[in-house]
């Protein structure tokens, strides 16, 4: 739990570091998934293979490496979009694994199990299907 009463949880098998800069915490996702539930106000980035991913708050949601170049975010409420934050800018960030042109797939979770997938790359990418491998 961090001072705002924001949660991390870690699944089995993954590596985060953490990092505070200024007023805002960076969560370097190494390798796995983690749930992160932030509350209204915090300042959160979450970073994964050179990506960094920033949290309107509130937001709850699993953001998981599944991949060598991807990752993926699954909402619960709130958005964590691709953008610079004080992350960024971190060595850490600088030393993470990945490629610069890994996919970031944002999925909403709905009720009832079903779910809208939304994939993100780079501009000179071929668009494609979130489901597709």
């Amino acid at each position: 739990m961090f001072k705002d009463q924001s949660r991390l949880t870690l699944e089995a098998n993954s590596r985060v570091r953490l990092e505070q800069r200024r007023d805002s915490s960076c969560i370097f996702l190494l390798a796995g998934s983690i749930k992160l539930n932030a509350v209204a106000g915090s300042k959160m980035g979450v970073c994964g293979l050179k990506k960094s991913l920033v949290a309107t708050t509130p937001f709850e949601g699993v953001v998981t490496l599944e991949a060598s170049n991807v990752v993926k975010v699954t909402v619960i409420q709130g958005k964590l979009v691709e953008g610079a934050s004080v992350c960024s800018v971190s060595p850490i960030f600088a030393a993470m694994g990945g490629k610069a042109a890994a996919t970031v797939i944002i999925v909403a979770a709905a009720a009832g199990g079903t779910a809208a997938g939304i994939a993100l790359t780079r501009p000179d990418d071929e668009a494609r299907s979130p489901s597709s491998p």
